[in-house]
């Protein structure tokens, strides 16, 4: 049975490329993968219990910045400062 679209799909191998066991899988959508982890976590594979889990990644999402008029300005870029200065 598919569940979504995937964006990657990575077998673990180690040095020789011998299959570790475990592989990462990366949907479109997350609502795809919490049914993929519903519906495959606990399930048989070649004798075999799959674990079927989200990932430790912490996504980072940057807002845009807002003026005082609350019209989105995107993000501002800074200028480096110099290695002048006092000490």
């Amino acid at each position: 049975m598919k569940i979504g679209d995937l964006k990657v799909c990575r077998f673990d191998r180690n040095e020789f490329g011998q299959f570790l066991g475990s592989a990462t899988v990366t949907y479109e959508k997350p609502k795809d993968a919490t049914q993929a982890i519903n519906e495959y976590n606990g399930a048989y594979l070649d004798d075999k219990v799959l674990t079927v889990e989200f990932d430790n990644i912490v996504a980072l999402v940057k807002k845009p910045m807002t003026s005082m008029s609350g019209k989105s300005e995107g993000m501002k870029a800074q200028r480096p400062r110099s290695g002048h200065g006092k000490g």
